[in-house]
């Protein structure tokens, strides 16, 4: 589980040197032992991070798009990676602006969300079957 305030649309700066630290190719990933064939494979994991955004604000048609595609980066390129089952991510909007009584009411929906963590839908992920040995996308059957 990661637990973070969205700063720019990424982690903070001692969340990604943690990441930089943490997940080791060898240990976690190397090779061709990527995604599905990792060292993390069939683990879940949850991306649980706060904005000072409205949630109007993300989306397909809003104003700043669709927020999960836009931290790619994040959920497939970092758990994804190394093998995870990468859960679709719990977002906590404009976090420093709301009263206790809504931080509070988050809080609650986060506890829910946690407990009930294998119903979130799995983030779908790159499978190794459909490249080559480099890494190129194969032909699709005919």
């Amino acid at each position: 589980m990661l637990v973070l305030p969205l700063l720019w649309y990424s982690v903070p700066a001692q969340l990604k040197d943690w990441i930089d630290r943490v997940f080791l190719s060898g240990a976690f990933y190397g090779g061709r032992r990527i995604y599905e064939r990792a060292g993390m494979a069939g683990k879940p994991a949850l991306v649980l991070a706060s904005l000072v955004g409205r949630e109007h604000m993300f989306g397909p048609d809003a104003l700043h798009g669709e927020l999960t595609g836009m931290l790619r980066h994040l959920l497939q390129r970092t758990p994804g990676n190394v093998g995870y089952d990468v859960h679709e991510p719990f977002f906590a909007y404009r976090v420093p602006y709301v009263d206790d009584a809504a931080r509070g009411r988050m809080l609650q929906r986060l506890e829910r969300e946690v407990e009930a963590v294998d119903e979130r839908p799995v983030l779908a992920m790159p499978g190794l079957d459909a490249f080559d040995a480099q890494f190129r996308p194969l032909a699709p059957a005919r």
